[in-house]
């Protein structure tokens, strides 16, 4: 994603009370990762835990709130952000089942 992670997050918890969402973005010289739940969100779903855990994968750190979390990578390449992005789907598909 090309802007302002939290803004875009915002955005979509505001257009979508029920959604699930973590942006990767390009911040300065580093990945930045936003997540959250939304407002009528999974009650069990954990966006600090989903980015954090999104985050150490590829080396960084998260934190924040259960409804929205961010975190930051500072050195992460194409092939590991892809796997990144297969582990946030995992976690998001374990929570709704």
């Amino acid at each position: 994603f090309d802007g302002d992670v939290k803004a875009k997050i915002d955005e979509l918890k505001t257009k979508h009370k029920k959604i699930a969402v973590l942006l990767f973005g390009l911040g300065d010289k580093k990945m930045v990762v936003g997540g959250t739940k939304g407002v009528d969100g999974i009650d069990s779903f954990n966006a600090k835990l989903w980015v954090n855990e999104v985050c150490k994968f590829l080396g960084g750190a998260g934190g924040g709130r259960d409804d929205f979390a961010s975190g930051g990578i500072k050195i992460f390449s194409k092939p590991k952000v892809d796997e990144a992005k297969k582990l946030a789907m995992d976690i998001v598909n374990l929570k709704l089942k």
